[in-house]
């Protein structure tokens, strides 16, 4: 199954009422972490405590996907708990060339803060996107 996430999206459950695995015993395939960029990879590598954009505190890795991984983190302004999506540096070269993934998102967004659509709660929209550095270069 193809996992689609956002670089960043917020969860309508208060990070009150979130409780974490502290279970450890759980075995959980990686993602590539030296597939050359050249190759679909350049995965970035986050660790707890880590500290994107002055803004977003790293929890802990929810997942990857062909050309992502995907961080639950602390937003430092809301206090909320925010999952950001973290292309590999393949997938960023690509960004509005063969893939508009980031375009779409923000136009979801724009679409979304105007509309009166009932529905509208209930589409996970991006909150913020921003740039970051790894050893293949920015993400």
């Amino acid at each position: 199954m193809r996992r689609f996430g956002h670089h960043v999206k917020r969860r309508n459950t208060p990070s009150s009422s979130i409780h974490l695995p502290t279970n450890k015993s759980c075995t959980v395939e990686e993602e590539p972490p030296d597939l050359p960029v050249a190759e679909g990879g350049g995965y970035f590598s986050a660790s707890a405590g880590q500290v994107l954009n002055s803004r977003y505190t790293i929890i802990q890795k929810l997942g990857w996907g062909q050309h992502s991984t995907v961080w639950l983190a602390r937003c430092a302004e809301t206090q909320s708990l925010v999952s950001i999506k973290v292309l590999t540096r393949y997938a960023t070269i690509l960004q509005g060339k063969a893939i508009y993934e980031r375009d779409i998102l923000r136009h979801i967004r724009d679409v979304a803060k105007e509309s009166q659509h009932e529905g509208r709660n209930h589409i996970i929209v991006l909150i913020d996107d921003f740039e970051v550095e790894s050893r293949y270069g920015l993400h």
